[in-house]
Parts: structure tokens; C-alpha cells; sequence
């Protein structure tokens, strides 16, 4: 249910929070935080304890984003599902897609 939630949030792109139960950040924020983006980048992050909040894109190839999920959970990281690639990466104003953002701490 939560993500049917998300995923027409972002459709209508009215409110761009993805609500997480207490804890909220909206995709807005990206633009100004402090992250980086990437795969590769952000599970370097995780593994030395420098992230807040991890994004990671739905359509993202399972077996791309399913180590990192795994590390997320393993390190308590709160993970935000959003909903495409390329939103993502809009989100962070980069023209390309983005499989995953973290916000630093």
C-alpha cells in the first residue's frame, strides 16, 4: 500500500515528499543536499557509515540495487524507494538516470 502511495505522489508530482513513516525527506531536498550518486558511490558511503538516507530507484536492475538494500539494512540506513531512474536523477538535476542517491550526514 505504501508504495502505491508513493508511486501516485510522484505521478502527479504534487508533493515531492515520500512519506516513510516518521521521517520524512522530499526529492526536493536532493538538489541542495549533501550526496553522492551512483551504485558504486553510495555503497562506498554506506560501508563507512556516512549516510542518512539512501534513494534507490524502483526500476533499477534488481541485481544491481538488491547488495546494496541488503547493505542498507545491515548498516540501519533508511532506504526511499522512488519510482524511476530518471527522476532520480532529475531529482538531483544530473541528465542521466541515477540507480541510487545517498544523502550524507
Amino acid at each position: 500500500m505504501r508504495h502505491v502511495i508513493i508511486y501516485e505522489c510522484l505521478k502527479q508530482k504534487k508533493h515531492s515528499s515520500v512519506d516513510m513513516g516518521v521521517n520524512t525527506m522530499s526529492l526536493d531536498t536532493l538538489k541542495t543536499a549533501k550526496k553522492v550518486i551512483g551504485i558504486k558511490q553510495v555503497t562506498k558511503a554506506v560501508k563507512k557509515d556516512l549516510c542518512k538516507k539512501v534513494f534507490i530507484a524502483q526500476d533499477a536492475d534488481l541485481r544491481v540495487v538488491q547488495p546494496l538494500k541488503d547493505l542498507c539494512e545491515q548498516h540501519k540506513i533508511d532506504k526511499v524507494d522512488v519510482a524511476t531512474m530518471s527522476e532520480l536523477g532529475e531529482a538531483c538535476m544530473i541528465e542521466v538516470g541515477a540507480a541510487a542517491v545517498a544523502v550524507l550526514k
